[in-house]
């Protein structure tokens, strides 16, 4: 409930890192979203009761930096490993989303039938009519 207070949506993406040396993956999220007020100390605690991590990392972007950000979350997931840790990596997700839309963004996109006019809205902006 407090996350769904404070974040409206936005976009997550899935990345793995292995360590050869140690043969460990590291597999990590990144999230691009449309929050306010999300506390960092709720987010961290939140996320050790989810996985045991407690690293987090949360900081308000400039408007110019929105794109950048999207693109660097939208990298290939496995660059740079080794062909037997990707095939592990893919084998083990099991067809589970690397890439997710969720909240307003998920439900709000450029073109609704009622504004075919407009060819885009920001990210964070909605048209604020339904879409069904």
């Amino acid at each position: 409930l407090y996350f769904r207070q404070h974040c409206r949506g936005g976009f997550f993406a899935m990345e793995f890192d292995y360590m050869e040396q140690t043969d460990l993956f590291h597999p990590h999220l990144h999230v691009l979203a449309d929050a306010n007020g999300l506390s960092p100390a709720w987010l961290s605690r939140a996320w050790k009761n989810l996985t045991t991590a407690f690293v987090t990392h949360q900081r308000e972007l400039e408007r110019h930096e929105i794109q950048q950000k999207l693109r660097y979350i939208l990298k290939p997931p496995c660059r740079s490993m080794a062909r037997r840790a990707i095939s592990e990596i893919y084998s083990s997700l099991a067809g589970a989303q690397l890439f997710r839309a969720f909240g307003n963004v998920a439900r709000h996109h450029g073109l609704c039938p009622q504004c075919r006019n407009k060819t885009q809205i920001n990210f964070g902006e909605t048209c604020n009519h339904r879409i069904a």
